[in-house]
């Protein structure tokens, strides 16, 4: 079934006009922090595995940080491509990250990975896109201590990320 309908979503990505994808790129990262901040309310996100990640209705469940990855790619392509960004102005790369910051920040809280892969996604593009090494090298401390802290503060995640520190449990990794 996910196949067909991935085929199906590639047909419709290659006949829709790339301006209009364009136009969506707002649109779509304005959602996207709408519901990451929506599945935080109580009784609205649903757990699973300590952490609360699902907004359900009925039998469809949907994850917000999963429509982030495709929000930062497409804000960032928006962005780098749409307007004259003058990214070796530190203030204008800074400018630049505040919604991959907010996007990573809202993730963080429910999916540590997706967070990491959306941030990594972002520098990526941020670097194919001419941005200054030093400017990464400002950033990217910062991001990799709050990440840090956000995987001891929650336990679940911190046990996780010490699995295979054990003997026992590394043995049966490898």
């Amino acid at each position: 079934m996910w196949t067909v309908l991935g085929a199906i979503a590639c047909l419709f990505c290659t006949r829709v006009d790339l301006r209009r994808m364009r136009s969506l790129s707002m649109p779509l990262l304005v959602v996207t922090v709408f519901l990451l901040v929506v599945v935080l309310a109580p009784g609205i996100g649903r757990s699973a595995g300590g952490s609360s990640r699902w907004i359900g209705a009925g039998p469809i469940r949907v994850q917000p940080s999963e429509l982030a990855k495709w929000a930062v790619v497409f804000y960032l392509s928006w962005w780098l491509t749409s307007r004259p960004v003058n990214l070796d102005k530190f203030s204008m790369f800074l400018f630049t990250l505040i919604p991959i910051g907010a996007l990573c920040l809202l993730t963080v809280i429910q999916d540590i990975g997706t967070a990491a892969l959306v941030a990594v996604c972002a520098m990526t593009m941020l670097v194919m896109g001419r941005v200054k090494w030093w400017h990464l090298l400002v950033v990217i401390p910062p991001a990799l201590a709050a990440g840090l802290w956000f995987v001891m503060e929650k336990e679940y995640s911190w046990r996780r990320m010490t699995a295979s520190s054990s003997r026992r449990r590394m043995a049966w990794w490898m």
